[in-house]
């Protein structure tokens, strides 16, 4: 894994922001984008690209100058050809074509004045290029989209394949906030830029495309944007885009260090206040309509065992033994109840692993952690954590949800993923992310 060379690499970013046709909004921070995605990749320090080789096409409505200069651009390139677009994505309404929209393009008839993605990815094959990235910032909109049999976001989807190439999409859906309110970029590729500029705390020292996108896709999850989506082809995810600005950066000495327990271990583990930086975590809430539901039966099936407890007819024992029942159930109401007003949150990031829970927090900074694994407990999966202090947690925690000792695997069975909102490869690709290496099951 490398960067790629500068001389033998090309970049064509096109963006359009203005459009005549009236049913297409305008999108001015398409320009921002350009703008700034075209400093990051020219920067003279971190930048990829020399600034003679990075063509910026704003605005540009002419599809046959447009394609002349594409051509051009991927002729020449013989290492890495990165191609960009920002602006209207328009789907034909017959065979579900992708268009690139233009300022002249028409929401109704995308097919005689937009860019015809086919004829980009024609221009895409032909190059001589080794590596080819290609990044779409524009949604798959069109009227004839709710007519689709297909899935529309499968049938664009599948044009978008190159050999030998990665395509990084912003969104699947028909219908997408391009721009959140107070920003100066588009959704998606005011974060690209953010990743690219910053760089990523305890990240690698190469920013690979693979690795962008899964940060792309946690932190646009976790703020409830549309989930961006990839077509990667061979090993085409190792592609590295920039140098981890944050990697090569000297440790920020003026944060406070953990703080260290009289008890001698080395982080707190009930810190109440979130261990993770803001913007570098992902947050997995639990299904609280679930607890309420079992509320609800649970008080049912107590209220009939009440009952029953009270039948003359019944015999004692009988009588006992409802009587039995209806306090348990009363207590499970209870507790089930208490998960409901206060579910457990998981918080996953690039300091450590953090769980909510009704009777306390815990926190597990990844200095500390020798392993994390999903694997299952009692028969359902959980987080399970290794760690030297693994014994200092309690053996039963019912009602709390919190983090439990197991003592035949000498680990911390921190969550159950079954009552989160999320599902076991959401939470595992988190792990992954955040936690590298340390996502491994212990070795015996």
């Amino acid at each position: 894994m490398r960067l790629p060379e500068r001389e033998r690499s090309r970049a064509v970013l096109i963006g359009t922001s203005q459009y005549v046709d009236g049913k297409l909004t305008q999108l001015p921070a398409v320009r921002q984008n350009l703008h700034d995605l075209t400093a990051v990749l020219t920067d003279p320090v971190y930048g990829i690209f020399s600034p003679e080789h990075c063509l910026t096409l704003a605005d540009e409505g002419d599809v046959r100058r447009l394609g002349s200069q594409l051509r051009e651009a991927a002729s020449e390139a013989e290492d890495l050809l990165f191609v960009y677009y920002a602006g209207h994505g328009l789907v034909g309404s017959r065979r579900h074509e992708l268009y690139l929209a233009l300022p002249d393009s028409e929401w109704d008839a995308p097919e005689f004045n937009s860019l015809e993605y086919d004829k980009l990815r024609g221009a895409i094959l032909d190059s001589p290029a080794r590596n080819r990235v290609v990044i779409l910032d524009c949604c798959f909109s069109g009227r004839a989209i709710g007519d689709l049999m297909a899935d529309p976001s499968t049938a664009v989807l599948g044009q978008l394949d190159v050999n030998g190439s990665y395509i990084l999409t912003s969104a699947q859906g028909n219908e997408v906030a391009l721009k959140l309110p107070g920003e100066k970029h588009t959704a998606f590729s005011g974060r690209l830029i953010k990743l690219l500029r910053e760089g990523v705390s305890n990240g690698p020292e190469l920013l690979t495309i693979d690795f962008l996108y899964q940060r792309l896709r946690l932190t646009m999850q976790a703020e409830k944007l549309s989930v961006p989506s990839r077509r990667a082809i061979q090993s085409a995810g190792l592609i590295a885009l920039a140098p981890n600005r944050a990697a090569s950066q000297q440790p920020d000495t003026a944060r406070p260090p953990e703080p260290v327990r009289t008890t001698g271990l080395r982080w707190d583990v009930g810190r109440s206040h979130r261990g993770n930086d803001e913007g570098v975590y992902v947050t997995f809430e639990a299904r609280h309509r679930t607890y309420w539901v079992l509320t609800f039966l649970m008080t049912l099936l107590g209220l009939l065992m009440v009952l029953l407890a009270f039948t003359p007819d019944l015999s004692v024992l009988a009588r006992i033994a409802f009587g039995v029942g209806a306090t348990f159930s009363l207590l499970l109401t209870l507790g089930f109840a208490q998960m409901a007003r206060a579910p457990i949150r998981l918080e996953v990031g690039a300091q450590g692993v953090q769980l909510f829970a009704r009777s306390g927090t815990t926190w597990i900074p990844w200095s500390v952690i020798s392993a994390i694994d999903i694997e299952q407990v009692n028969g359902n999966p959980h987080v399970v954590v290794w760690l030297e202090e693994a014994d200092i947690f309690p053996d039963f925690d019912t009602f709390g949800g919190g983090a439990r000792f197991i003592p035949k695997q000498g680990a911390i069975a921190l969550c159950p993923i079954n009552v989160l909102r999320a599902g076991r490869h959401e939470i595992a690709k988190a792990l992954r992310t955040y936690g590298g290496q340390q996502v491994k099951k212990k070795n015996a």
